[in-house]
């Protein structure tokens, strides 16, 4: 793991990988957190370096070792897309 973000709402978390995937994670049960949805792709430079959810929840923003940042709508938290489509 290279970078972790919680959201605003204290029962989601992001955690961004060297392989350059984010994956959500549910933390209803703190004893047992479950990953939401499959893992988030799109960073080619390998490494998910920096995560930050807006101050809604809404949006997850994630840069790249490259300095590339990519845009996550959340709204369906199971089926993220990136805020621009």
């Amino acid at each position: 793991m290279s970078a972790v973000a919680f959201a605003p709402d204290g029962r989601t978390v992001a955690t961004g990988s060297w392989d350059g995937t984010v994956i959500l994670w549910d933390l209803a049960d703190r004893t047992g957190p479950r990953r939401i949805g499959q893992p988030l792709t799109g960073h080619t430079s390998r490494e998910a370096r920096a995560l930050a959810f807006s101050p809604d929840g809404r949006t997850l923003a994630t840069s790249g070792a490259n300095g590339t940042v990519i845009l996550w709508d959340l709204t369906d938290r199971a089926a993220p897309n990136t805020a621009d489509r």
